[in-house]
C-alpha cells in the first residue's frame, strides 16, 4: 500500500512507498562512518516502515553507506543511508536509511 503523504529526500518531494510508524525501537548499527573509521553505535528509530525508517546519530554518515543493523537477538539486516542531515545547535545527525535485505518474520 503507498502512503501518499509527501516527504522530502534531498530537497525533492516524493511518495512513499510504505506506511511509516512512529515506533522508537532501540538497534545497534555498525559500519564505516564519513573519515572511513569502523564504529558501532546503539540507536533509537523516530519513525520505522517495512522499507525503511530513520533515526539519530553522534556519528558523521555518508549517503549511500551500507550499515549492519543489529537488535537483541542479533543481526537484523543491512541498511543504506539514504539521507543525512544534522540537528540545528547539535552534534546529532537524522539519518534515514532503507533495509536492503530485511529478515522474514
Amino acid at each position: 500500500m503507498t502512503d501518499l503523504t509527501p516527504h522530502s529526500a534531498e530537497g525533492k518531494i516524493t511518495t512513499r512507498k510504505c506506511p511509516r510508524r512512529l515506533v522508537q525501537l532501540q538497534f545497534d548499527i555498525g559500519g564505516l562512518d564519513h573519515d572511513g573509521q569502523f564504529f558501532e553505535e546503539t540507536v533509537t528509530t523516530h519513525d520505522i516502515s517495512d522499507a525503511g525508517g530513520r533515526f539519530g546519530s553522534r556519528k558523521s554518515l555518508t549517503v549511500g553507506t551500507t550499515l549492519r543493523l543489529s537488535g537483541l537477538r542479533g543481526f537484523v539486516s543491512l541498511i543504506r543511508i539514504v539521507w543525512v542531515q544534522q540537528r540545528p545547535d547539535t552534534k546529532v545527525h537524522d539519518v534515514g536509511f532503507i533495509f536492503i535485505n530485511p529478515l522474514e518474520n
